[in-house]
């Protein structure tokens, strides 16, 4: 209609200036070239709409300095700035600084002891890669564990997870790798395993702070990451009916020979691994803690 289109300046603002003050988190906006129009400013959420996220401000065409204050909560790449004239259906300038701004979209990150439910739910769509891995302490690479790997754009669920300081959640998008490691501090304790060398078995224990159930099995290491099963694996539980041991026989020993053990009450588990187990005939106690090449958890 071209009477409403001579009544909306179509470029009322020739220029949006910003300025982020990170301390006090408030964005100072200046804008220029308004022709004396009263305009709105706000701060949104680029999503299928730009959503609000805090007030909007009225700025006055008659006021010599056209700026506004705008607080925000985190700077994330779907953080906008928009202005537009006050007046019916105008159109609106936007302007999204942030989009490089990646660094806290990792951290919503939620644990929900009941259900021991892992959850992250991102505060603005974005393509990344999600997969559960464990850390490792000797060259802190964390390892994705099997079959975790989702593609998301906002959400993410992981069902009946060890609460184990080395399980981690991993992003990756196409600019960078972000490592997020959720029970590495508060509340959350670390079970360990351990093993006894008598004569010709080992005695393989656990301890832990909460009732569990693991199986351990020996293999064979063909890399730093990499452990092939030899045999079976044996049950194991703690503050149940079992016994709180299991014996392996034969006294598998040899640098390249390990004794893998993993929580099989939860889904995602990690691993622990003790190895170059000596082939000696005496008496002697390991705890994973000892593993020199191979992971190690405290």
């Amino acid at each position: 209609n071209n009477d409403v289109g001579k009544n909306i300046p179509d470029c009322f603002v020739s220029k949006i200036a910003y300025n982020v003050d990170r301390t006090r988190k408030t964005i100072s906006v200046n804008i220029s070239d308004v022709q004396n129009t009263d305009c709105y400013v706000r701060l949104c959420h680029q999503r299928f709409v730009c959503e609000d996220v805090g007030p909007v401000t009225l700025i006055q065409g008659k006021d010599l300095i056209k700026s506004a204050s705008l607080q925000y909560t985190q700077l994330l790449p779907c953080l906008c700035i928009e202005v537009w004239p006050a007046i019916l259906d105008a159109r609106r300038m936007q302007l999204c600084p942030f989009k490089n701004d990646t660094k806290f979209l990792w951290d919503n990150i939620v644990y929900q002891a009941a259900t021991q439910t892992l959850t992250w739910e991102a505060a603005c769509p974005v393509h990344v890669t999600v997969s559960l891995c464990q850390l490792m302490k000797i060259n802190d690479q964390c390892v994705d564990l099997e079959g975790t790997v989702n593609i998301a754009t906002e959400k993410v669920k992981y069902s009946r997870v060890d609460t184990h300081p080395s399980l981690c959640i991993k992003f990756a998008t196409e600019h960078n790798v972000w490592v997020k490691c959720p029970f590495s501090h508060g509340h959350f304790q670390a079970w360990k395993m351990q093993l006894a060398v008598m004569g010709q078995q080992i005695e393989v224990s656990f301890t832990s702070h909460f009732e569990a159930e693991f199986s351990v099995l020996v293999c064979n290491r063909t890399n730093l990451h990499s452990c092939n099963s030899t045999g079976s694996p044996k049950a194991l539980s703690l503050g149940g009916l079992s016994l709180p041991s299991v014996n392996i026989s034969g006294k598998p020993c040899g640098s390249n020979t390990c004794i893998k053990g993993w929580r099989t009450d939860v889904d995602y588990s990690v691993s622990s691994y003790i190895c170059d187990l000596p082939c000696v005939n005496s008496r002697k106690t390991h705890e994973d803690k000892s593993v020199l090449h191979m992971i190690t958890h405290r």
